[in-house]
């Protein structure tokens, strides 16, 4: 028994390890309603604390996991090979090796006196590409995945977005947040009484993550095999994507791997951040009917409609519920994209541009905190950006989908880099944050524009009339942000200037719906 990890005296509760066929072994706590019968299980399965889930903790202070428990739901936490009690040599995020590990742990969850062979997964974040990885694998049991959060292409949502490494998050995560949170796991493990982790504890060595990605800049196979995008159209297994726009910490390409999907499927997409996942009651309420459906056979119409559900805007300071919401049959649907042309007047305009201009900024001036809350500069030094708004809208546009920024640069240096931020901008200079985009540049000289793209990932939100669209070009953030921990190291300083005209027709095309 593992009392430590609960206080819900009626749940009951083992710790122990999972054996996989090579030998290793994975450390897992698992919470059942009741000492007999048989259960439908969920698996959370991560490279943090998941072997130590309880009632009120799923990564952070939730109450996901007894929402399961009293729906009837057994609940297992396994950490990774390597992680925590874990045996074995870690590999957070090789696709093959943690995904075949969890399709074992799922089929032996299976043939447990306590599980009635039903088994579905769930969690966000590193728990969330971690599902990805094993519904590839299809195992027999695994009959359905809730992962949210998760980024899709790990070199471009994380580490190398265009082409900029992101040296803070990166080393926050693998040097920081990632082993204090499986230390953790290891300790309450060891307080319960596991001679086994205290002994394995004893000699591991910390992976070299950090400077394997360091020292792989150009997105090869090693990234390849980290990610899902290149293994999604092979999961057959029932699929429920959620996933924030706003999210702070992984700029996700999941949005797109939806249509890749071999298996029935459906997807939440809300203008929201990274806890989307667990802060929504009414996502809770979601999830529960997807799991009562593949797992219980319940007739409650979890898969009725368009599988896509865009939550455009949000209300509610407490419970966040959708306010406008729209349906589509995949994720890519919206029309074409509507190009606004840089003016000479820093105006965003659908006229394209008849006097050529050089406007100029100083690099790195001007990088400026996207995430920072209220205590923090979101306007970035004037002499260090350029900023472009559309006159204010006369009535509501909804965007939805991807944002392109086509760029003329030259620069004083041989290279340089851009930070592009789309917000909404209202009468009284309040922005509303809707996505960013990266990209190194390869400058041709001063004064000498190169045509540069800046793809940003897709948004669905709803510009409200009498707002503006707002689009600031400006350097990349060095320090780390103080939300989602984002910095990048700046190339020489250098004079940028951004290049307008009919010869040079700079634009942000903006996806709207009609």
């Amino acid at each position: 028994m593992l009392s430590a990890l609960s206080a819900h005296a009626a749940i009951v509760q083992q710790f122990g390890y999972v054996p996989l066929r090579d030998g290793t072994r994975l450390a897992y706590t698992l919470h059942r309603p009741s000492a007999s019968g048989k259960f439908p299980t969920l698996l959370i399965y991560n490279m943090y604390d998941a072997s130590v889930v309880s009632p009120a903790w799923n990564q952070t202070e939730t109450g996901e996991v007894m929402d399961y428990i009293e729906r009837g739901y057994a609940v297992i936490g396994v950490n990774t090979r390597g992680t925590a009690c874990s045996s074995g040599e870690a590999d957070f995020l090789n696709a093959k090796i943690v995904g075949s590990d969890g399709a074992e742990a799922v089929e032996w969850i299976s043939r447990q006196p306590w599980s009635d062979g039903n088994v579905g997964m769930f969690g966000h974040s590193g728990s969330g590409i971690t599902q990805f990885f094993v519904a590839a694998f299809n195992p027999p049991h695994l009959k359905a995945v809730i992962p949210g959060a998760a980024p899709a292409d790990f070199y471009k949502d994380l580490a190398y977005p265009g082409g900029l490494f992101n040296y803070s998050f990166l080393y926050h995560w693998s040097e920081d947040a990632q082993p204090n949170q499986e230390r953790r796991a290891a300790q309450v493990h060891i307080d319960a009484g596991d001679r086994e982790c205290a002994e394995r504890l004893r000699s591991r060595k910390r992976p070299r993550f950090y400077w394997d990605m360091i020292e792989r800049p150009d997105n090869g196979p090693w990234w390849q095999e980290r990610s899902v995008a290149p293994i999604a159209s092979k999961i057959r297994v029932p699929t429920f994507i959620i996933f924030g726009w706003q999210d702070q910490i992984v700029d996700s390409r999941a949005v797109f791997v939806f249509d890749q999907l071999a298996g029935p499927r459906k997807m939440v997409l809300g203008e929201e951040g990274h806890s989307f996942y667990i802060r929504s009651n009414e996502l809770k309420r979601e999830k529960l009917r997807f799991f009562d459906h593949w797992l219980r056979g319940a007739s409650n119409g979890a898969m009725d409609g368009k599988p896509v559900a865009v939550w455009l805007t949000m209300k509610g300071a407490i419970e966040r519920i959708p306010d406008r919401v729209i349906k589509l049959d995949n994720s890519t649907a919206g029309s074409p994209g509507t190009p606004y042309y840089l003016g000479t007047n820093r105006r965003l305009s659908t006229d394209a541009p008849r006097e050529a201009a050089e406007l100029p900024y100083l690099y790195p001036l001007g990088s400026s905190f996207v995430y920072g809350g209220t205590a923090y500069p979101h306007s970035p030094f004037g002499l260090g950006a350029q900023v472009f708004r559309t006159q204010p809208v006369a009535k509501p546009l909804t965007i939805l989908g991807g944002t392109d920024v086509r760029l003329f640069l030259s620069a004083s240096a041989a290279e340089t880099s851009v930070q592009v931020v789309l917000n909404e901008l209202d009468p009284q200079g309040n922005r509303t944050y809707l996505q960013r985009g990266y990209q190194r540049v390869t400058a041709a000289g001063p004064g000498v524009a190169v045509e540069t793209l800046v793809s940003l990932n897709a948004t669905g939100s709803v510009i409200e009339a009498g707002n503006s669209i707002e689009l600031m070009i400006m350097a990349p953030n060095m320090a780390p942000e103080p939300l989602g921990q984002w910095g990048f190291l700046p190339l020489p300083l250098s004079r940028n200037q951004i290049h307008t005209g009919p010869a040079h027709p700079s634009a942000v095309t903006i996806p709207l719906l009609q």
